[in-house]
């Protein structure tokens, strides 16, 4: 029993996920999930045609469609799993369900599938529906990653509590919508799993003293986080920011300082630099993000008028739970609930700037806290900017962030301790 005592912090959050995320993925049939159908295609695209799909107006005419854009980190590991099925007997058939969106309300069971399935398609799984499954494997990987960060960062910020640690890997293997996401085709989870990796990464390396090395593994992580999704690109101003503090405790090694910057920028511009530039200089859009402006949900040039505190309300529902393209939910009271832990965790933080509030020592777990609150700020600024262009008010958007908006409800409660 010596072994588990080492690894139960660990053990039991990622043993949970597994288990619920089997679960998950027995029930939801292929395509129901956020772009399901486009995020499918693209893996298709990769294994079938050997390279990228086209971007801009072209990428319409395609399966692929607006996500054309999407870095291809998550697609390009999917379609090795995948490239084992025989992609062509059978083909994965989308068929539309006719009566889909419903009016029916989040928790009321009519027609919220997008897609008409039939028990032949997975029984036996074979051909295309094999492959779908294949790639939801990567996305359990990528979810037992977010799970082991989590633990990670917590671990960096409240140190020799493991007891924390333990909770910040339980709530995120609890929590439905990462369960959700881990079992199904989509990049959310990747840009999840390693923007929480990239700010573990950063604050082990605040409390180290230079390294190479430590600059090394920030720099890898942060460049495979913008390789999965551009939405990584807002981790650049708290990483930035502790850097230049981190820089300025250690001048009097400036030389060790400066290399672990450089070594840290350079993979960073290796790993997802090449990626951001062919999409500038074949498309003119750097994130790719300009194929979303031929959608129908697209406003673009042409802002309407929004209901800003409606579309909120929709993302921080969906932060916790809207499966299906959104639009299966739980029932009003269970949003209410989890909401006030968010509320109880802001009471334990306005009792702990009060308690240390005389002292003028700034340390670098408070840095660090301070980068995880602005991570999650500039995601959350980043995210109403894409709602300016887009209808687009989902939580799971919400997930580079992810870690420190765990870690912060978490030492929250913990504040509240007299």
């Amino acid at each position: 029993m010596k072994w588990f005592k080492r690894v139960w912090v660990w053990a039991i959050p990622i043993l949970l996920l597994l288990i619920l995320q089997t679960g998950y993925s027995r029930a939801i049939p292929p395509f129901e999930g956020p772009d399901g159908v486009e995020h499918i295609a693209y893996i298709f695209w990769l294994v079938e045609n050997k390279t990228f799909p086209p971007q801009g107006l072209e990428a319409w005419e395609t399966p692929v469609r607006q996500e054309a854009g999407q870095p291809p980190l998550y697609y390009l590991l999917a379609a090795v799993p995948t490239a084992v099925a025989d992609l062509n007997h059978p083909p994965a058939t989308y068929r539309k369900n006719p009566y889909f969106p419903t009016a029916a309300e989040g928790h009321i069971p009519d027609n919220k599938n997008v897609a008409i399935h039939y028990p032949s398609d997975i029984q036996p799984l074979v051909g295309q529906w094999q492959g779908i499954y294949l790639a939801r494997l990567i996305s359990l990987g990528f979810g037992v990653l977010l799970v082991i960060s989590s633990i990670g960062l917590m671990g960096q910020v409240m140190i020799g509590r493991k007891v924390l640690a333990f909770a910040a890997g339980l709530i995120v293997a609890a929590t439905p919508q990462v369960i959700f996401l881990s079992s199904i085709v989509s990049n959310d989870i990747a840009v999840a799993a390693l923007s929480t990796l990239t700010m573990w990464l950063l604050a082990r390396l605040l409390r180290n003293p230079p390294r190479w090395q430590n600059g090394l593994a920030l720099g890898l992580a942060a460049g495979f986080a913008l390789l999965a999704k551009s939405s990584a690109l807002v981790l650049g101003l708290p990483i930035a920011l502790g850097l230049i503090w981190w820089g300025y405790q250690h001048r009097q090694n400036s030389r060790s300082v400066i290399l672990a910057i450089g070594v840290a920028g350079g993979i960073v511009l290796l790993v997802a630099g090449w990626w951001y530039g062919r999409s500038y200089f074949l498309y003119g859009s750097p994130l790719g993000t300009d194929v979303h402006c031929y959608a129908t949900w697209a406003y673009c040039d042409s802002p309407v008028p929004r209901q800003m505190l409606r579309e909120w309300q929709e993302v921080v529902q969906s932060y916790w739970a809207g499966f299906g393209w959104g639009n299966i939910k739980f029932v009003g009271w269970v949003y209410s609930l989890l909401q006030l832990t968010w509320a109880v965790a802001l009471v334990g933080w306005l009792m702990a700037i009060i308690r240390y509030a005389k002292k003028e020592a700034v340390t670098t777990t408070a840095v660090i806290f301070s980068l995880l609150l602005l991570s999650a700020i500039a995601t959350a600024v980043s995210l109403e900017l894409w709602m300016r262009t887009v209808a687009a008010p989902h939580g799971r958007l919400l997930y580079p962030a992810i870690g420190a908006i765990t870690t912060i409800t978490l030492t929250g409660w913990y504040n509240l301790r007299s």
